[in-house]
């Protein structure tokens, strides 16, 4: 969406510029976001559930690592689940961005800009975005992890497990402080499970009885 933005608007420029603000670029900015919109469900939604079986296959393997058979009760609902809030999560994106991109040409000061400075403006805007999506996939999927690993283990009847950090300086302090606790999955700590917080890495290392994990 924001290539074909970028693209579409590029060319008018100058004559946005002549023209005194008298051009505006809300009717392309409005058919793109249209367009994108219904290009949402066909074609986020299917990438999504490769992306959820690739995810959730990795989770099994590691399960099985540790001696548990994965059962997928009840997962079927938690993936279905996730994949609605990323379809709008994706939604809302995309309404930003093209909000943001209006609000760059109607910004009095952008009329007295020359060409050079606008584009420059609008590909940064862009760069923003781009910093935007790539966190909000690793976010997702972290999440959603964090969704199959608690489901999975709930099947097989385990009700605590360890906080595990990844131990390096990324770790937020209040994610440091619990490693190496035990947490019961119908209780979560103040940041919730293992992969409910924004950008959380943690994992939850299942706690069964007779075998120190």
């Amino acid at each position: 969406m924001q290539e074909e933005m970028v693209e579409a608007i590029l060319p008018l420029l100058s004559e946005y510029v002549r023209q005194d603000a008298v051009f505006t670029f809300s009717t392309m900015i409005d058919a793109i976001e249209v367009k994108y919109a219904t290009k949402v469900e066909r074609d986020v939604g299917p990438l999504f559930d490769r992306h959820a079986k690739s995810v959730a296959s990795e989770n099994a393997k590691a399960l099985r690592v540790i001696g548990i058979r994965p059962s997928d009760l009840r997962l079927g609902s938690v993936i279905a689940t996730k994949r609605n809030e990323n379809l709008r999560l994706i939604e809302k994106a995309q309404r930003s961005y093209a909000q943001d991109v209006r609000e760059l040409f109607e910004q009095p000061e952008t009329f007295g800009l020359r060409v050079e400075e606008i584009k420059q403006r609008l590909l940064e805007r862009g760069s923003v975005w781009d910093s935007r999506a790539e966190l909000i996939a690793r976010d997702q999927t972290l999440k959603l992890n964090g969704a199959i690993t608690q489901t999975r283990q709930e099947n097989a009847g385990i009700s605590r497990y360890t906080w595990s950090t990844s131990l390096d300086e990324r770790v937020r302090p209040e994610h440091a402080v619990l490693e190496g606790q035990v947490f019961d999955w119908n209780a979560p700590p103040s940041v919730g499970h293992p992969g409910w917080d924004y950008q959380c890495r943690c994992v939850a290392i299942p706690v069964i009885e007779g075998l120190d994990l």
